[in-house]
């Protein structure tokens, strides 16, 4: 059997939302973050991510540029490592993003 959880992440490492309840996030470095969703899954789950770029509120013509990204840096049974930047920067930096986590869990 499968299930979802599924969080939104502001800039600064805490949690704009959390529907699901099951992880929680810390914020390693510029633009790094670990979700923690340890105990949740029997194995690797699939994780889906995307950035949110200025704020969560912004309308249509107060946007993010389409090269602007967060990436999935490495995903383990109790941990994703998420990092976000801007497109033109080599280096991470602080953004909002959503992840989504799609994984097995325990029949028992």
């Amino acid at each position: 059997m499968a299930i979802i959880l599924a969080v939104s992440v502001n800039a600064n490492g805490t949690i704009y939302e959390n529907p699901t309840g099951g992880i929680t996030v810390k914020k390693l470095d510029t633009g790094g973050y670990e979700l923690d969703y340890s105990g949740q899954f029997t194995q690797p789950p699939v994780v889906v991510t995307t950035l949110n770029y200025p704020r969560w509120d912004c309308d249509w013509s107060d946007h993010g540029g389409m090269k602007d990204n967060s990436v999935i840096v490495s995903v383990t049974v109790n941990r994703a490592i998420i990092l976000t930047g801007r497109s033109g920067l080599i280096s991470p930096l602080d953004r909002n993003f959503t992840a989504i986590l799609v994984g097995n869990v325990s029949s028992n």
